[in-house]
């Protein structure tokens, strides 16, 4: 019988082995934004990617934008950084591990993607592009910095990292299934207006 026990919610596998992972946690050097800072960044990558901006959007008029905003900063404090793009999961993908590492940590949360990309701009250490974003599960890659403090001193945000020709196995010109799917994606991060 194999039991690992010391972290985090536990799972019983067959015959017994029980498998724990590790609470997820912000690096010890992370300093969460305060509400003002929260409501300063949120209102900034709206004005900066007007697209993201969907408050006003019907569909979403229940939400309580400025708390999903927070849970989506932090999940994201949680997860680690690539030097570069990650072409294997989609954006959609690391939503959901989003609100998988929130649901394990006990925080019931929506995490819309507009809300969750515009939460990626705003923590300012995140590479992206068009269709991935450069982020590592929780506790890989490197950690997660305060660069949301230089996203609020100079009104901008991490410009877009360049396409690579062939991208995660693709041949220029090829599209994976779930970018047909969610076409829509690229333009949320665009900077024109809708």
């Amino acid at each position: 019988m194999v039991s690992i026990t010391e972290f985090g919610p536990q799972q019983n596998l067959d015959g017994g082995v029980t498998i724990a992972t590790a609470a997820p946690t912000a690096p010890a050097d992370f300093v969460f934004p305060k509400s003002a800072e929260l409501r300063k960044l949120e209102a900034l990558v709206y004005r900066l990617r007007p697209r993201l901006d969907l408050r006003a959007d019907r569909d979403f008029l229940t939400l309580n934008h400025a708390k999903e905003f927070a849970h989506s900063l932090e999940a994201l404090s949680w997860m680690g950084r690539r030097a570069d793009v990650d072409h294997s999961r989609s954006i959609i993908w690391w939503t959901d591990y989003a609100r998988d590492l929130l649901r394990e940590a006990g925080i019931e949360a929506q995490l819309p993607r507009h809300l969750f990309l515009a939460a990626m701009l705003a923590c300012g250490d995140v590479p992206y592009s068009r269709n991935a974003l450069g982020l590592t599960l929780a506790h890989t890659g490197a950690p997660a910095t305060n660069a949301w403090r230089d996203v609020l001193e100079t009104r901008a945000v991490r410009p877009a990292s360049p396409e690579q020709a062939v991208r995660g196995g693709l041949e220029p010109g090829q599209v994976r299934v779930a970018e047909l799917m969610h076409h829509d994606l690229p333009g949320l991060i665009s900077t024109e207006t809708r």
